[in-house]
């Protein structure tokens, strides 16, 4: 467990993906390193979405 806020967090973010088993996926790639928690935030929205749509 983490005491920091998540915009005190430097290191990327990823989003992991699950099926609806529970069953790892994948990992959608984290923002760049050094992004803002914002930045970070709209980027795995992008990630989210462009793995949503290859999957139709």
């Amino acid at each position: 467990m983490c005491d920091r806020p998540a915009s005190a967090h430097d290191e990327p973010r990823g989003l992991s993906v699950y099926d609806a088993g529970g069953n790892f996926v994948t990992i959608l790639g984290p923002a760049p390193g050094g992004a803002t928690l914002a930045q970070g935030c709209a980027h795995a929205a992008r990630s989210v979405a462009q793995y949503a749509r290859a999957q139709r």
